[in-house]
């Protein structure tokens, strides 16, 4: 439990922090101190299932991070979860945990540095930065409501927040997508693993995410049919060709 505990109390000196303006420097600290905390809570739940990644995926990895040139500052650490969700997630730190029901779907090498490729982006973007500080604000407004009106408009109050920030998280997914589909072309990849990965997932999809799928102005990513479109657009378009220089 002390280890929890320390968690916690890391990832609400790094909330706190996010909350004024952060310099170079400060992100880093703030980076380091919730990559620390995820791990810590991540890990104590999961560590019975977490593995880590197979040789295969390593060397993609290394190829996909090669071609971020200076953008990428991280030792990237890969794992798989003995979970059957379809899921990938990476931590600010660059650990990324790939999910049996995904990375043990039969993915190609291409599907598997798309798959990289788009984890690795929300990293370089610091994504996660964007989404602590949005999930302090839902957390403080739903704090003043509770006080204020009750729980149940603390909760309409979360609801709303949420749906407020909706675009954001919507646009960093298609951000990822597109720096993803850049970072697979540098790396020697066919780009048309991108669009192969996103129809697989959305085959291996439960009902209730495909429910979400029809309603996706309810959902936190934007549609798997919407971002075929988008990344199918970006390819045919010759946005996604390797080049000489430097990406990033």
């Amino acid at each position: 439990m002390g280890r929890l505990k320390e968690a916690a109390a890391l990832l609400l000196a790094a909330a706190a922090a996010a909350a004024a303006p952060t310099a170079q420097q400060q992100i880093k600290a703030l980076e380091h101190n919730v990559d620390q905390a995820f791990l810590l809570q991540y890990l104590h739940q999961n560590k019975e299932k977490v593995h880590a990644a197979p040789g295969n995926v390593r060397s993609i990895s290394a190829r996909i991070v090669k071609a971020t040139g200076s953008a990428f500052h991280h030792k990237t650490h890969l794992y798989t979860v003995e979970e059957p969700q379809v899921n990938a997630l990476t931590s600010p730190g660059g650990n990324i945990f790939l999910y049996k029901g995904l990375i043990g779907s039969g993915l190609s090498d291409d599907e598997i540095a798309a798959l990289l490729a788009h984890e690795i982006a929300h990293v370089m973007h610091l994504h996660w930065l964007q989404r602590l500080k949005r999930n302090l604000e839902a957390a403080r407004l739903a704090e003043y409501s509770a006080r204020q009106y009750g729980r149940s408009s603390a909760q309409i109050s979360y609801l709303l927040n949420r749906m407020k920030n909706l675009s954001y998280d919507r646009e960093e997914e298609h951000q990822a997508d597109a720096t993803g589909l850049r970072l697979v072309a540098q790396a020697g990849f066919k780009p048309q693993g991108m669009v192969s990965l996103l129809k697989k997932v959305q085959a291996l999809q439960s009902p209730q995410q495909a429910a979400a799928e029809k309603n996706p102005y309810l959902a936190s990513h934007p549609a798997i049919d919407e971002r075929v479109v988008k990344v199918q657009s970006l390819i045919d378009s010759g946005q996604a060709k390797p080049v000489k220089k430097r990406l990033f």
